[in-house]
């Protein structure tokens, strides 16, 4: 979908500006699933997983879930949805 608008940067100066944006199907149930996401975390050793009586804790930092899901959608855009075994939809 395009969006076409101003952007107002104060009287009387606007900039027109044109956004594009990616819409999925909506026939298509997508959900999102980070198997594969955490699975690359704990291989690389980017996760810490403990448990008390009461309770699980996973910790990573930020940057690691960046580098990991980019790495897996570059090799599948459906990488990080319930759709990745479907990737040629």
């Amino acid at each position: 979908k395009t969006f076409r608008g101003k952007i107002i940067t104060g009287f009387p100066n606007s900039l027109k500006h044109t956004q594009l944006h990616y819409a999925r199907r909506l026939s298509m149930n997508v959900k999102n699933d980070y198997t594969i996401l955490n699975q690359k975390l704990r291989e690389r050793n980017m996760r810490t997983d403990f448990e008390t009586a009461n309770i699980s804790v996973s910790s990573v930092w930020y940057h690691d879930i960046i580098k990991i899901s980019k790495e897996i959608l570059e090799d599948n855009p459906y990488g990080l949805t319930n759709l990745r075994e479907n990737s040629d939809l």
